[in-house]
């Protein structure tokens, strides 16, 4: 697999677009859910979120499709995406371009049980920098 997967904590990492021939290697390394975080047609080539989902409940994986704009979350997706994690029961991949979105989905999610200090400190760790949501986080 060519991903480069970022572990953000035990129920979620991030990467950037996924392929069906991705869905094998992600469930072996154990996910248990796919959340896609990108509209389709985003770029020419892109799968769409149909044919991924096929795939990913073929192999028995939850798959959840809740694109945003680049920089514009909204606050419903922003709770659907927080209630994906709480209520599954194993670790979530979620991908988008790539996974910075994903990432500030994720900390937007936690803002109020985290603070912004500390979701910017992982979100770093992984890889991503969302020091510019920082008013938002808290």
């Amino acid at each position: 697999m060519s991903l480069e997967i970022r572990k953000l904590n035990e129920n979620i990492s991030v990467t950037s677009q996924i392929t069906a021939d991705d869905i094998v290697e992600i469930k072996v390394q154990g996910f248990t859910a796919i959340i896609n975080n990108r509209h389709d047609g985003e770029i020419e080539g892109q799968p769409s979120a149909a044919s991924i989902r096929a795939v990913a409940e073929q192999a028995g994986l939850k798959y959840v499709h809740l694109p945003i704009e680049p920089g514009k979350p909204t606050d419903e997706v922003i709770n659907e995406f927080g209630q994906v994690l709480e209520n599954n029961s194993g670790p979530v991949l979620a991908h988008c371009g790539s996974g910075i979105r994903a990432t500030v989905l994720w900390a937007l999610s936690q803002a109020g049980q985290q603070s912004a200090d500390e979701l910017i400190n992982t979100a770093n760790q992984a890889g991503c920098d969302i020091t510019a949501m920082r008013s938002r986080l808290g």
